[in-house]
């Protein structure tokens, strides 16, 4: 006897590709970040606390509770985007500067965090099966506030490591800031 788990819609429920990572999906200012390698990575990381009581020996249904949600999008780009190093080093002040015959924009780092650093949403878009209905996990006022790196190699292109980490809103604190869409087809 052959086990599987494969139905008549499993077709229909699939990830394919690496997807794409976009800022402000879904309004007027949505825009790809840049191209990636190695796809994206989700994570929600839960604290949960359980209520203990005297002489039960184990977890109860209906008493843990979340204390801690942490939702990130880990992602590495191999597109330079003027946009996305603003937001990596959260600048406040953007020059020019010249070296040798070279002009540049210069980007000074601020220590602070305001408003301003945070976008809108930043959204992983993955394709589906089900006539290009895509699957998409949207974090809420995304800061990458977990560091970054560039890494560069011979013979191999230059990338940039950045994790995303939503966050809650102080307006609506009690609302977990990250929403996960699936196409209705794939029901």
């Amino acid at each position: 006897m052959s086990v599987t788990g494969i139905t008549a819609n499993t077709p229909n429920r699939l990830i394919f590709n690496a997807g794409a990572v976009y800022k402000n999906y879904g309004g007027g200012t949505q825009q790809v970040l840049g191209a990636t390698r190695g796809g994206a990575r989700f994570v929600v990381e839960e604290d949960m606390r359980e209520v203990e009581i005297d002489g039960v020996r184990g977890p109860i249904k209906g008493l843990r509770r979340p204390t801690r949600i942490v939702a990130r999008l880990e992602v590495t780009f191999l597109e330079v985007t003027q946009e996305l190093i603003e937001k990596l080093i959260r600048t406040t002040t953007r020059t020019t500067d010249t070296i040798g015959a070279v002009d540049y924009h210069k980007y000074t780092p601020d220590q602070d965090v305001v408003d301003a650093d945070y976008w809108q949403n930043v959204a992983l878009v993955a394709d589906s099966q089900t006539d290009g209905e895509p699957y998409v996990v949207k974090l809420l006022y995304p800061l990458s506030d977990a560091g970054w790196n560039i890494n560069t190699a011979d013979n191999d292109e230059g990338t940039i490591d950045v994790s995303f980490t939503a966050h809650f809103s102080a307006a609506t604190a009690t609302t977990v800031p990250y929403e996960v869409y699936i196409p209705q087809s794939a029901s």
